[in-house]
């Protein structure tokens, strides 16, 4: 726990996560509780003088100069070296989640494309040339099936692989406007659409 002096606060620091709690935690967590053997292992103790130096305002860029007079230049240039390895390291995390989400429109695009190849089976049997024994609505006696629809003209005077290929566009198209991404991403979408 961290007392802040400028504006009379506690901050818990937790290895990943700092927030502002009430002194009645810091309270329970110093003193212990009854049941727990907690209590602080290391008390700071500031001179009243300092502290109410601490509370006056004070221009940051300047005290920022000072401290950094004051610290040895190995210390500082560590600390250069550790922010910028931070800076790196936030970068990377960035273009992972990016790249992330651009996963999950791919794996969009699959789930819908999916779902119109569900719908396509059946309909399929309808337009094939062979008939389709099960097919208890007689539809395969109609004069053309590829005036039903335009997934069985595909099939019809090209190939399956055509309306695979219309079938894709069409979870493409469906996405796209579902998903709003942005127009220089969708090359990056289909890579991974592909892989």
């Amino acid at each position: 726990y961290l007392r802040d002096w400028q504006q009379d606060r506690w901050f818990r620091l937790d290895d990943a996560l700092a927030s502002v709690v009430p002194w009645e935690e810091v309270r329970a967590a110093a003193v212990g509780q009854e049941g727990s053997h907690t209590s602080a292992y290391v008390l700071v103790y500031l001179e009243a003088s300092l502290a109410a130096e601490q509370r006056r305002p004070q221009d940051r860029a300047a005290t920022l100069r000072a401290a950094e007079a004051l610290a040895p230049a190995q210390l500082l240039q560590d600390i250069r070296a550790d922010n910028q390895a931070l800076q790196a390291e936030l970068s990377q995390m960035e273009l992972r989640l990016a790249e992330q989400g651009l996963r999950r429109h791919a794996e969009a695009i699959f789930q819908h494309y999916a779902g119109l190849i569900h719908q396509w089976e059946p309909l399929k049997r309808t337009g094939d040339s062979l008939g389709n024994p099960h097919d208890v609505n007689a539809r395969k006696f109609l004069h053309d099936p590829a005036l039903l629809c335009f997934e069985l003209f595909l099939y019809r005077f090209f190939n399956e692989q055509e309306v695979w290929t219309y079938l894709v566009s069409q979870s493409i198209e469906a996405q796209r406007r579902v998903r709003a991404w942005k127009e220089e991403e969708e090359g990056r979408i289909l890579h991974h659409l592909a892989g």
